[in-house]
């Protein structure tokens, strides 16, 4: 029997309140086990936000030009063990990744300045910050995503119109200035 697909359904997000979080540590919640005597199992509030329609957007009229985002098919030559090795991701799979990018936004040009595995640790959250980047559980909307590198399923706005220019300037450096009088994009 097939399952019928639901194009929309109603649920409760919960976004991230860092209100009593101290600026020197990063936000945490611990998961599968009670922390020893003295260490909280959380550090951050969450306000839940009940009623928000969650569109399927496999089934959703997605265009990149209307809608900022789209979804498409990679066809890798990765496999899952691969994504082990920094060194075939950044030979293999961030080229598949610039070259699919190219054909759904007819650009001219992609440079990925910035990646990341996030796989749950066994140990976390005493895990070396280095080490692994940790899945997020909450939402976090205006809230730098230098703060929440730990803890979100997530909506984050990561950079700035500032950072972007920035980053033009350190990546293409006197080019930047020539790339920036025409159309450029961040896509995540």
């Amino acid at each position: 029997m097939v399952t019928p697909q639901l194009d929309e359904v109603k649920g409760s997000l919960y976004f991230a309140d860092l209100g009593n979080v101290n600026e020197a540590e990063k936000p945490f919640v611990i998961h599968g086990y009670v922390p020893p005597h003295g260490i909280p199992a959380f550090n951050y509030g969450c306000e839940v936000v009940d009623d928000i329609k969650i569109r399927n957007l496999r089934t959703s009229d997605i265009n990149y030009n209307r809608n900022g985002f789209t979804f498409f098919d990679l066809k890798s030559s990765m496999k899952y063990e691969d994504f082990n090795d920094s060194d075939k991701i950044t030979k293999t799979y961030l080229p598949e990744i610039g070259n699919r990018i190219l054909d759904a936004t007819g650009g001219r040009k992609v440079v990925v300045f910035e990646w990341m595995i996030r796989r749950r640790d066994k140990l976390f959250p005493y895990v070396e910050e280095s080490e692994k980047h940790q899945p997020v559980q909450t939402v976090h909307i205006g809230i730098p995503i230098s703060i929440l590198s730990t803890p979100a399923a997530n909506v984050s706005p990561d950079y700035t119109p500032e950072d972007i220019a920035d980053r033009m300037n350190t990546l293409f450096g006197d080019e930047a200035a020539i790339l920036s009088q025409g159309k450029y994009e961040v896509v995540k």
